[in-house]
């Protein structure tokens, strides 16, 4: 009995050590969104820390263009990466991040070699052979997709719940980076046109 009180209590002790860390990551991550660094770099940044807490050999942030048909790299990062592929990707093509942007739900993926997945995997990288992938979206408050933020390993299984569940905060941060993004342009924008148009055609354009 008593070593199976020891063991429950080794168990929460870890539990509680790995929650303590999610949060410290966490922190780090408003952190980053804080020192207002520009979109690329945030990104960049919020991608190590998603690289790093989960143990992801690599992974990309894709996010929605102007048009809304297709999915524009912004940031990248892994090892050994020799070739990676990112160039834009179509939100209707035939592809896990595309499934995901498409149905605005996560996909925690354990075996790439499994239907229906083996069919629409699209690697990161052509040298490389990933077994895992995890990925989730980018969706604002008013439920507008922003992009997709996707994770890959070369292990079978690498991901889990836990995994997923940080993964979606760390895209909150992100997600708010790029609608402060947005707000700056937007207030430039309008202070541009306060100095050459007329207050009407502002209006107008606000």
């Amino acid at each position: 009995m008593a070593i199976y009180h020891a063991r429950r209590l080794t168990g929460v002790h870890r539990d509680l050590a790995r929650k303590e860390d999610e949060l410290s990551r966490l922190h780090r991550a408003g952190l980053i969104i804080s020192s207002r660094l520009r979109l690329k770099e945030t990104l960049e940044s919020i991608l190590q820390l998603a690289l790093e807490v989960t143990n992801a050999r690599y992974g990309i942030f894709r996010l929605l263009d102007k048009s809304g048909e297709f999915l524009i790299t912004t940031a990248v990062g892994g090892s050994n990466m020799d070739r990676p592929i990112i160039e834009k990707m179509p939100l209707n093509g035939n592809s896990v991040m595309a499934h995901v942007a498409r149905t605005k739900q996560p996909a925690l993926i354990s075996d790439l070699r499994m239907e229906p997945w083996a069919h629409i995997y699209y690697p990161l990288d052509s040298g490389l052979k990933m077994l895992s992938e995890l990925a989730v979206p980018l969706v604002n408050s008013s439920g507008r997709l922003e992009g997709v933020l996707n994770l890959e390993s070369p292990h079978v299984g690498a991901f889990t719940e836990d995994n997923s569940h940080m993964l979606q905060s760390l895209a909150t941060y992100a997600v708010t980076a790029i609608q402060e993004v947005r707000l700056l342009d937007a207030l430039q924008e309008v202070a541009r046109l306060l100095l050459a148009e007329p207050c009407q055609k502002v209006l107008d354009h606000l």
